[in-house]
């Protein structure tokens, strides 16, 4: 249990996987990977390689609804995952790193059809 929880921290230290699993726990039904980059302006090949991570560690579990793939936090009994869980929402919405008007936005205007990207580009 001792190395899950330090590779759980190391996942954990990078800002993009710290920010999409508490997007995550702020939206516990799930985000798809195209919401996630929408809302964060990464590209999705980031958040897929953030989100396989977090998979790793048995934090997030995918389901797969035709080709797109839903991600949500797992529903641990653990009580140090729970507790983990509870720190990090609660430090990540302290410290306003949740843009929960962002996230409500773009889960609103979800379409049943078809998820769509709409990351800002660069110039």
């Amino acid at each position: 249990m001792e190395k899950q929880f330090s590779k759980i921290f190391s996942i954990l230290s990078d800002v993009n996987r710290l920010n999409i699993y508490s997007y995550l726990l702020y939206r516990p039904e799930g985000l798809y990977v195209c919401e996630l980059s929408s809302i964060l302006e990464l590209p999705p090949y980031t958040i897929s390689k953030s989100l396989k991570e977090l998979e790793s560690v048995d934090l997030i579990e995918s389901q797969r609804y035709g080709k797109y793939i839903l991600y949500l936090p797992i529903k641990s009994q653990n009580e140090l995952i729970l507790k983990l869980n509870s720190l990090v929402y609660d430090i990540a919405s302290a410290s306003n790193m949740i843009d929960k008007a962002k996230i409500d936005k773009v889960v609103n205007n979800r379409s049943q059809i078809q998820c769509q990207c709409d990351i800002k580009k660069e110039e």
